[in-house]
């Protein structure tokens, strides 16, 4: 079962503001990847309904981008909305229901792994060399697209890869 991007995203800031943290937009969307990397890996499903990208600077959701664009490197303040806010019946901060214990259960693990990371570490950790990331965007820029999208198989290749050298080491070199 996947779920909406953006209810993830909204998902995301509530921890933070739990944990007393703020993210920014390029926090938000490293956390997205981990999260949505470690879903594959754990349940073979998707976990967000839109393919990351591979931008220059890291695995990107184009729509969370342009929704947390006018908040440039600064802190998001406020969750992403959805519908028609003029309609009166628009819900306007959807996120993922906090009765389903599965979704909840990995943003736990994935916030408390890579929570107090700030952006520019999330980033370098997807940057790494062989993942899904950097062998995409190679292999984009020798045919000429700047944003190629990540293939869930790719990704999720990776992350059970991480996640069986987790259980033979009990850790992780990279995340």
């Amino acid at each position: 079962m996947s779920y909406r991007t953006r209810h993830v995203a909204n998902a995301l800031l509530v921890k933070a503001r739990e944990s007393n943290r703020q993210l920014t937009p390029m926090h938000v969307q490293k956390l997205l990847y981990f999260m949505h990397g470690w879903h594959l890996a754990l349940t073979g499903e998707n976990l967000v309904d839109e393919p990351f990208e591979a931008w220059a600077y890291g695995p990107v959701i184009d729509s969370v981008y342009r929704e947390l664009k006018p908040y440039g490197r600064s802190p998001v303040t406020s969750f992403i909305s959805e519908g028609d806010p003029t309609s009166p019946n628009a819900t306007r901060y959807l996120m993922v229901s906090k009765d389903d214990q599965q979704f909840w259960s990995l943003l736990d693990r994935v916030w408390g792994e890579l929570g107090h990371f700030n952006a520019v570490e999330l980033s370098a950790m997807s940057h790494v060399q062989g993942s899904p990331w950097e062998t995409t965007r190679t292999a984009g820029r020798e045919h000429g697209d700047n944003s190629p999208i990540i293939d869930n198989g790719e990704i999720e290749r990776y992350f059970r890869a991480l996640a069986e050298q987790r259980q033979a080491t009990g850790r992780v070199e990279t995340a």
